[in-house]
């Protein structure tokens, strides 16, 4: 069976993550936030990632969300990237994600 897909999308601290956490926990949901998809910048110094413009659609590592989409949509698990706000850039670690019959893809872009 193919899961259902949920966008939940909207501006910057309009109670998206609050709603897709509350949603993934009542549909047991594996939920992708696209904060966990931004493109890796560890080939940047710190001072430039810092200036990097993240409310722009291409600073989303696109084809691996859309990767993990096709995964879990086929019934295989994933490892999530972790992204580390601080440092701007991907920590390396990874979060094993479980398919589902709902998937929710939630951020700025996600519709």
């Amino acid at each position: 069976m193919k899961p259902y897909l949920i966008g939940i999308a909207g501006p910057s601290c309009a109670g998206k993550s609050y709603l897709s956490a509350h949603l993934a926990r009542h549909l047991d949901a594996a939920m992708l936030n696209l904060d966990s998809y931004y493109a890796d910048l560890n080939h940047l110094g710190l001072a430039q990632r810092a200036h990097f413009n993240f409310d722009a659609p291409e600073s989303l590592d696109s084809p691996l969300l859309i990767e993990h989409v096709r995964q879990l949509s086929r019934g295989d698990a994933i490892e999530k990237p972790i992204y580390d706000f601080k440092n701007h850039s991907r920590t390396g670690r990874t979060e094993h994600l479980e398919p589902s019959q709902f998937i929710i893809i939630e951020g700025l872009f996600a519709l």
